[in-house]
């Protein structure tokens, strides 16, 4: 009886422990490995911030002379030329057919939202969809005519009712660009997926989900919020190399009588 209690407490911590947080990397980014690092490759850190500025003021001049058309066509080489700035160089790419398919039926795209590089990955390496993101990041300056010229579609969360009467608006309009959303509403550490909010499958069309990953070893690229957006793109920078894989999984549809909530949960 005594030792009940003793017991009781090690399951609770045993419990505790398997419980998994998804915004946690579980990685330590202040030992002499990281440290060394960084002062060792501080040369190419700058250069590749040199490179991102670059990169950043071709996008946006070329936002301003391409047309809709073109900016759809073309936009994944100024998009590639940003993720070399963070050092990925190769990323893999599979099953990209099935935008096809999912273009052909006037759906969505879903993917999982692990890192501040989604986006751009998105764009270079599949498509550059009309993203729908916060409103507050879609009127920055220079991503002004980007984000036009991409559709993206703004949601005001602040605002709440009726923001998705603007993706079935999107999805009414002849010729549309492929509206491509994170139905997670936020990033993480990229070992789980969070619930989805059900905005994304309000239309109840079909969707294309996308599966990214971010393989890792000495540092995760995803965001989750453990340092500034300013410490993350530095330690971003300062890798030998990053790594990160797309994949395409076979598009779903809503079933009958499927609610939008019913229909998240099935894609998730």
């Amino acid at each position: 009886v005594e030792n009940k209690p003793d017991v009781a407490t090690s399951v609770e911590a045993i419990m505790q422990k398997s419980i998994l947080n998804p915004y946690d990397d579980d990685l330590k980014y202040d030992g002499l490995y990281h440290c060394t690092k960084m002062i060792f490759l501080f040369p190419v850190i700058v250069l590749r911030i040199l490179w991102f500025l670059f990169t950043i003021a071709f996008a946006y001049l070329f936002s301003l002379m391409a047309s809709e058309a073109q900016m759809r066509r073309y936009f994944t080489f100024p998009a590639k030329l940003m993720m070399y700035s963070f050092g990925f160089y190769r990323v893999k790419v599979k099953n990209r057919h099935l935008l096809t398919e999912i273009m052909k039926q006037r759906g969505l795209v879903v993917f999982n939202h692990v890192s501040m590089f989604d986006g751009i990955l998105l764009c270079g390496y599949v498509h550059p969809f009309a993203i729908a993101l916060n409103s507050v990041h879609g009127s920055m300056g220079f991503f002004t005519h980007i984000s036009r010229k991409l559709q993206y579609i703004l949601i005001d969360y602040k605002r709440g009712g009726g923001q998705t009467a603007k993706l079935i608006d999107h999805l009414a309009r002849p010729g549309s660009n492929v509206i491509a959303i994170a139905p997670e509403g936020t990033t993480h550490a990229g070992r789980a997926v969070l619930r989805f909010r059900t905005g994304a499958f309000a239309p109840l069309r079909p969707v294309l989900p996308i599966l990214i990953r971010y393989p890792h070893r000495h540092f995760n690229p995803a965001w989750a919020f453990n340092y500034g957006l300013g410490v993350s793109l530095m330690r971003s920078m300062g890798q030998f190399v990053s790594h990160a894989s797309l994949e395409l999984l076979p598009p779903m549809a809503p079933e009958p009588g499927e609610y939008a909530g019913q229909f998240a949960e099935r894609v998730r």
